[in-house]
């Protein structure tokens, strides 16, 4: 049997973000209890409980993974408070996990601070333009935005800091950049990694693309199918271990918008809450899949 190196959880630790993105699917219903990384007992008991539920000893996971699990941090944008992040980090690194970051990049700073404790930085890049991540979105509200030479400058801090930083590109494709070349870009970072996935519209579908119109994005950039993973609509669905901002697990639709959700983790138990959820291995381990390998 073929072994994934690890089991990931996404947690999505704020909902709050500084920029606007149009595709944006980082919205959840909202209980009266607040987002747990504002309480720091409940933040180190919930990383705990992930854990050891995801350690690879657990018989559930049918010794599918042979190294232990990672965290993979996302939002909204984890990046706006750096000593709540940093709390973060260090309760899941304390809990044996691998930790991930996904960023917009946006808060240099705080990447810097968080670094040297974690494993990789998820960078989106949704667009090459200027114009492009106008219309997207990508911008705070005075108007500010990650330009490539800036990702291409911090990616180049970040490596020379701790080399051995692996450094992954997401980018949603939508109706905005589905026709632009991020060869260039791309190329001058050199990522370990970069994922396109094409937009669910789990919220709306003002920006969504056709199947057509997706495949002739990834032809476009076939150069790069060693690192290259892709992600249709079909293939993200069932597929992600996500923990909501409020401490439940959540899953994509794909029949309708909005998510499944489980009870709260902390009130009912971890291995109770994951029932209520659909998730299947076998899916979570196709998306790792580069495209060298399905071709």
């Amino acid at each position: 049997m073929e072994l994934q190196s690890q089991l990931v959880a996404n947690w999505h630790v704020p909902e709050a973000c500084n920029y606007r993105c149009k595709f944006c699917y980082a919205h959840w219903s909202k209980p009266k209890a607040s987002e747990l990384w504002r309480n720091n007992a409940a933040c180190s008991l919930l990383i705990s409980e992930l854990g050891r539920f995801l350690s690879p000893d657990n018989p559930l996971w049918e010794q599918r993974f042979a190294r232990r699990p990672r965290l993979n941090i996302a939002g909204g944008e984890p990046t706006l408070w750096t000593g709540e992040l940093s709390h973060v980090v260090d309760h899941a690194v304390a809990a044996g996990f691998d930790v991930s970051l996904i960023t917009n990049g946006s808060r240099p700073e705080t990447l810097r601070d968080v670094a040297s404790r974690i494993s990789m930085i998820g960078l989106s890049v949704d667009s090459t333009r200027c114009d492009g991540n106008l219309r997207i979105g990508r911008m705070d509200r005075k108007g500010v935005q990650v330009g490539s030479d800036d990702l291409i400058d911090l990616v180049r801090e970040l490596r020379t800091a701790k080399p051995t930083l692996q450094i992954k590109l997401n980018t949603v494709v939508n109706a905005v950049n589905a026709e632009e070349d991020f060869s260039s870009l791309v190329s001058k970072i050199a990522p370990d990694r970069w994922k396109a996935l094409r937009m669910l519209p789990s919220y709306n579908d003002e920006l969504t693309v056709d199947e057509a119109t997706f495949e002739r994005f990834v032809s476009r950039h076939a150069a790069f199918r060693r690192i290259l993973s892709v992600e249709d609509n079909p293939s993200m669905v069932q597929s992600y271990l996500m923990i909501d901002p409020h401490g439940h697990f959540f899953q994509n639709r794909l029949d309708s918008k909005g998510y499944y959700y489980s009870e709260p983790i902390l009130d009912i138990g971890i291995e109770r809450a994951f029932t209520q959820i659909p998730f299947y291995v076998n899916r979570f381990l196709a998306r790792y899949k580069p495209l060298e390998s399905t071709s």
